[in-house]
């Protein structure tokens, strides 16, 4: 039977394991990526124009800050419409299925809009 050490003594075992403080987001900085760069990559992971703002350290995101934003998430949504086509041109069904819905949706907003 081994002996359990005291409790003091376990803990200081994991002591260098405990998670580091948080650091505080910050503004980007001369020598970060352009804002509009790293707007556009927190769009293309698809994150909300609130969650984005807080990232960079903004109070909100308008005007071209915001374009920069919506072309990450489009960009993004186009590579995962090409990879559905080039899967559906390939005979998958699901993707076939996905792109027909994806046209369907396009003609109604079309519709709507005209």
């Amino acid at each position: 039977m081994t002996k359990k050490r005291p409790t003091a003594e376990r803990t200081q075992d994991f002591a260098d394991l405990q998670r580091p403080k948080a650091v505080p987001l910050a503004a980007p900085t001369a020598t970060s990526a352009p804002l509009s760069q790293q707007l556009e990559e927190l769009g293309s992971l698809q994150f909300t124009r609130a969650e984005a703002a807080l990232i960079v350290g903004l109070p909100d995101l308008e005007g071209d800050v915001h374009t920069s934003f919506l072309r990450g998430q489009l960009k993004a949504e186009a590579e995962v419409r090409r990879a559905i086509f080039t899967l559906a041109k390939q005979g998958s069904s699901p993707a076939q299925k996905e792109f027909l819905g994806l046209v369907e949706r396009r003609r109604k907003r079309e519709d709507e809009n005209t």
